[in-house]
């Protein structure tokens, strides 16, 4: 630390930002837990083999996109000059706040109903067999699109309806989607039996991108219609007017006491002259008393 002023407004920035990434983060893991768990649980029961729509060669691929991946997307955001502008949070309030549930819940309640509709309705939508491994594909495929595309709406908290605005200020959130994208198409297409895939066409990549890209509008709406009050914001230029009002009556009281005090200086300092002009008046009596005495 130095003695610059600049410092300091640094690390609150830097401060600021990292507890925002821990909390986009969050928001994104909750999601895709809730959603995952949901869906193989569900899909479990519902099958006549009592087998997962999601293999487990799958869901570890999920576990790091929704580990490794995200937390390095979501935790190297940059910080915005926006940060400072908020009001510092409250030791009491928590780390997921009720806009953070909103999203949540809103995002896991869309996916579900995706991920259902895929595995339910899929044979109608994708063209293919009942439970068969291109249909589990097609299940498989649309619910990673369907995180990729949530990951670009957890990185907003607030009310902010731009989920795309500062996207390519952070290079490296760029280069893991690109990198996701291209190793879910080399699992998808070259995975075989190791991963219990099959090569999709492209139609039926599009139709599992349309669904995905579902989540961009669903954020829009729970980011704008659903959201939770904005939280308060100030500027350091702002000049509250009681604040204000205060600080100059409790300057008008000092200055008050100040002036008291200058009065009561001098008097002190006559009071007390005065009382040593009689003490000395008083001895030189006695002395004059004692002399005349002696004589």
């Amino acid at each position: 630390m130095d003695d610059n002023f600049s410092s300091s407004v640094k690390a609150v920035l830097w401060g600021r930002n990292v507890y925002d990434s821990i909390r986009k983060f969050l928001q994104f893991q909750l999601t895709v837990n809730c959603v995952a768990v949901t869906v193989a649980f569900v899909g479990a029961l519902t099958n006549e083999h009592g087998e997962s729509p999601l293999k487990p060669v799958q869901l570890l691929w999920v576990n790091l996109i929704m580990d490794t991946m995200a937390a390095l997307a979501l935790a190297t955001e940059p910080p915005t000059p926006d940060l400072l502008e908020r009001k510092p949070y409250g030791k009491n309030d928590g780390l997921i706040t009720p806009q953070m549930w909103r999203n949540i819940i809103g995002q896991g309640l869309y996916q579900l109903l995706v991920n259902f509709a895929v595995l339910y309705l899929g044979p109608a939508i994708f063209n293919v067999e009942n439970e068969s491994v291109n249909h589990l594909t097609c299940i498989f495929n649309t619910f990673v699109l369907c995180q990729l595309f949530n990951e670009i709406n957890c990185r907003k908290l607030g009310r902010e309806l731009n989920a795309f605005s500062g996207l390519f200020s952070n290079l490296i959130f760029v280069s893991i989607m690109v990198f996701t994208v291209l190793a879910q198409w080399l699992i998808v297409t070259y995975g075989g039996e190791f991963a219990g895939t099959t090569p999709l066409t492209s139609d039926q990549w599009l139709r599992c991108a349309i669904l995905g890209a579902g989540s961009l509008p669903v954020g829009l709406l729970l980011r704008s219609v659903f959201a939770a009050p904005e939280p308060q914001r100030y500027s350091v230029t702002d000049t509250p007017s009681a604040p204000a009002e205060s600080s100059k009556s409790k300057a008008k009281a000092g200055w008050s006491k100040v002036r008291a005090t200058a009065k009561a200086v001098p008097a002190a300092q006559a009071f007390q002259e005065a009382g040593q002009r009689s003490l000395i008046s008083s001895l030189r009596h006695d002395h004059r008393r004692t002399k005349s005495f002696l004589e």
